[in-house]
């Protein structure tokens, strides 16, 4: 079975024949849900984004690893003891 990257989606090459639409993964959705959160300007406190997160049933390493992965996206501001997380303007 051959596979075929294909828009940061992993399919197999018969899932691609076939028309099979690529399910999301936890990480792809740790991502959309940080940048959903934090769109039109908002700032966010990183543990509310976590929680939010959880009750999506997105573990704290993955939400870790999205805020990695959007690092060049993401500014972040200490506030107190807590770290405020908001988007980059363009």
């Amino acid at each position: 079975m051959t596979i075929c990257r294909w828009f940061w989606m992993w399919q197999t090459a018969d899932e691609l024949l076939a028309g099979v639409e690529h399910t999301e993964t936890k990480a792809e959705q740790a991502e959309k849900l940080i940048l959903d959160l934090l769109a039109d300007g908002k700032q966010m406190l990183s543990a509310d984004i976590d929680k939010a997160a959880a009750q999506r049933g997105i573990s704290a390493r993955t939400v870790r690893t999205a805020k990695q992965s959007l690092g060049n996206k993401l500014i972040s501001e200490r506030s107190g003891t807590q770290w405020l997380l908001s988007l980059k303007t363009e």
